[in-house]
């Protein structure tokens, strides 16, 4: 057995054995030159080969061969401090790093062992990630359904994007189309304005024509009026001089003016008489019929004027 490890001789490997024998071997001075042996033999004990199963252990086992290595590396220059105060001072060393190489032998072997566990459980990992996906994975069937889907949505996209695009031709051209109809309208309208200021005066001399002539024509309308009652007064004054003449000479007037007094004949007239003097634009009376004439003859027409 070897000091301090309590475990069985076939468990170590063969090297691990001649390190603890050296060890043993040597005067009590030399025993500090290979105090790393009992870390590579518990580092053997605690992960044989095999050992590591899962992803806990490998990472355990790689924390332990970190520290290992260190310890090795420690006990490494220290010894060289000791070895060098010896009087086998290189047979001393060559131990000391044998034994440091045996750690770091061991140390090795256990990280790759971990790093092989870790690499085969990340494709296991892998390898049942994919198997999961390809679980998940639609069928034939789905992904037709599901590519069919796809392309009418994206079909129906597109025929989105065409009818906007329409929309937005169809809305420019109505606005275009706006424009142009305010502009005429504000063209139409300064035409008239312009036409109607250019036109104004025109109009209003029409006016003051049109006023002239209605006031020419009242004027006129009024000098008819008085003419028409000065031509009645002389009329009337015609009339009842005629009235007065035909009364002195013992006629009766045919039509009595209105106002005018009709004398009575006077007894012993003389029988038909020639008409009196009148004036040209009184017409005379018509002369009496003769006796011998039927009552229903109708009397002769008036002499024309």
């Amino acid at each position: 057995m070897i000091e301090g490890v309590n475990m069985p001789s076939s468990l170590l490997s063969p090297a691990l054995c001649v390190a603890a024998a050296i060890a043993l071997l040597l005067p009590a001075q030399g025993r500090a030159a290979a105090a790393t042996v009992p870390a590579a033999v518990d580092l053997a004990a605690r992960y044989p080969v095999g050992s590591i199963v899962n992803g806990e252990q490998a990472r355990a086992a790689q924390a332990e061969a970190d520290h290992a290595d260190a310890a090795a590396q420690t006990a490494w220059r220290d010894a060289q401090e000791r070895c060098a105060h010896l009087f086998f001072v290189t047979s001393c060393r060559d131990q000391a790093l044998k034994a440091r190489r045996e750690v770091e032998r061991e140390a090795r072997r256990v990280r790759v062992e971990a790093n092989a566990v870790e690499r085969r459980l990340d494709a296991q990992a892998r390898a049942q990630d994919k198997a999961e996906q390809a679980a998940r994975a639609p069928s034939a069937e789905q992904r037709a359904e599901r590519e069919s889907a796809a392309r009418a949505e994206w079909q129906a996209l597109q025929q989105r994007a065409i009818d906007n695009a329409a929309d937005r031709e169809q809305r420019a051209r109505d606005a275009a189309q706006r424009k142009k109809d305010l502009a005429q309208r504000i063209a139409e309208q300064q035409r008239r304005e312009s036409e109607r200021a250019y036109q104004e005066p025109a109009r209003a001399d029409n006016v003051r024509q049109f006023e002239a002539r209605q006031r020419e024509a009242a004027l006129h309308a009024e000098e008819k009026a008085r003419q028409r009652a000065v031509n009645e007064r002389k009329r009337a004054e015609r009339l009842r001089e005629r009235e007065k003449k035909m009364a002195e000479q013992g006629i009766v007037p045919p039509v009595s003016v209105p106002g005018a007094s009709t004398p009575p004949a006077p007894t012993g007239a003389p029988g038909p008489h020639k008409g009196p003097d009148l004036p040209p634009d009184i017409p005379p009376p018509p002369p009496p019929p003769p006796a011998d004439l039927p009552a229903d003859m109708p009397p002769p027409p008036p002499a024309p004027r």
